[in-house]
């Protein structure tokens, strides 16, 4: 799990999974066991495409990471 402040949450139509946001600079996949990190900074916000395929996170470092939810890996940086 994080090791710090949990600062969003959200639930994937699937009924299976929920990804949070932490100040530790993880998001967590739960119920997968799977931990997406990219840096070390606190992750502030999340959001989930309409297809639940992308994820947008917002950091304390700067950039806006857009993830695939599949994967867990980042897709790109703005």
């Amino acid at each position: 799990g994080h090791t710090n402040s949990i600062w969003g949450a959200i639930h994937l139509p699937d009924g299976q999974r929920i990804i949070t946001c932490s100040s530790d600079g993880t998001l967590q996949m739960w119920n997968l066991e799977t931990n997406w990190q990219d840096g070390d900074s606190w992750i502030w916000t999340i959001a989930l495409s309409p297809d639940w395929k992308k994820l947008i996170s917002g950091s304390s470092d700067g950039p806006v990471r857009l993830w695939d939810t599949d994967t867990g890996k980042v897709i790109t940086k703005w």
